[in-house]
């Protein structure tokens, strides 16, 4: 993928995470992090309209 012509995307994108919480799949020991990032006001709510949960995966 060529990104080149693509100068808008900053190189940087600044936020903030409100917590990290680290599970396991006990059937495969497969360790994983869920990152809970914090929302705007506006967006509270926003994934019960496009089909997603909270934490953006398919309901």
């Amino acid at each position: 993928v060529d990104f080149s012509s693509a100068s808008v995307i900053p190189s940087l994108v600044l936020c903030g995470v409100a917590a990290i919480k680290f599970m396991v799949d006990l059937e495969t020991n497969e360790l994983f992090a869920r990152r809970m990032n914090p929302i705007e006001n506006s967006e509270a709510g926003a994934g019960e309209e496009d089909g997603t949960d909270e934490d953006g995966s398919k309901n």
